[in-house]
């Protein structure tokens, strides 16, 4: 199951602490010490950067010469094992990730990031200004027929 799939359905994540899944893998901590702290709720794999197995390369997407994270064996399975035996805990911070997911990233909201960064809100057309467009235009129309 895809990473964000299984933070939706508030289950613990295991995975290496680098790439885009980065931008979701951490929420504010329940500590009323460090309320607005951002803390990661999923265990942490080792990893090493290299570059990316040839069978990989996609034109245009991945380059050759791209970093890809390779966990390390050894802290894979330690942390498979740690979530095993503290399935309570790990389950308790994946319900909280799953919170913070649902509420901060929706689809709409994701939608309108991506069209916001493709064109900033300040240059949107309201949609008074485009019915009032399509009145003018209504206007001319009318005076030419």
């Amino acid at each position: 199951m895809p990473i964000f799939e299984a933070v939706q359905a508030g289950l613990p994540v295991v995975a290496p602490g680098w790439s885009g899944h980065m931008d979701f893998l951490h929420a504010p901590s329940n500590s009323k010490k460090n309320k607005n702290k951002m803390r990661p709720h999923f265990a942490n794999v080792d990893f090493e950067l290299k570059n990316v197995q040839d069978a990989a390369v996609w034109k245009g997407v991945i380059q050759p010469d791209s970093k890809w994270a390779f966990a390390k064996q050894g802290s894979y399975k330690m942390n498979l094992r740690r979530v095993y035996k503290e399935y309570d805990r790990f389950e308790s911070a994946a319900k909280r990730l799953q919170k913070h997911v649902l509420k901060n990233f929706s689809e709409e909201q994701m939608y309108k990031k991506f069209a916001d960064a493709i064109l900033p809100e300040s240059e949107v057309v309201s949609d008074d200004e485009i019915e009032s467009l399509f009145g003018s235009l209504n206007e001319l129309q009318e005076g030419v027929g």
